[in-house]
């Protein structure tokens, strides 16, 4: 899915901590030809302020710089469609919404059965695009 000229390639969780409550993620996204990655944390519950961090972060990695007559320099985004940020939008929030799903499913395990399993599965979840 394309981002203006930044492709977003993937969406890895690497790390969960339940005492903490909180995850550690990595999107990777390719923008002029070159692979670029974002390393964070967030907390489980609203995914909206996650994506919107996300999208905000790569805007401002993909800037270009623009010389001005007066040999100034001006810093601006590449031209972006409103409708391949709704998409990319759209496609990050299913991500963090199923992660919120799997980090639910762990909380309201009552039984010792396969709950290691569960627990260590969140960690290493990934998404394509």
């Amino acid at each position: 899915m394309e981002l203006g000229k930044a492709n977003i390639l993937s969406a890895k969780l690497t790390k969960y901590d339940r005492r903490a409550n909180s995850f550690e993620y990595e999107i990777l996204f390719e923008a002029g030809g070159v692979k670029k990655k974002i390393v964070n944390t967030g907390t489980p519950g609203r995914v909206e302020p996650i994506v919107a961090g996300i999208v905000k972060e790569i805007k401002n990695m993909s800037k270009v710089s623009v010389d001005l007559w007066d040999n100034s320099t001006l810093d601006t985004f590449s031209k972006i469609d409103d409708e391949i940020i709704d998409n990319a939008e759209r496609k990050l929030g299913l991500f963090f919404k199923r992660v919120n799903d799997k980090i639910a499913a762990v909380k309201q395990n009552k039984s010792a059965d396969g709950y290691l399993n569960t627990y260590t599965s969140i960690a290493g979840y990934s998404m394509n695009f």
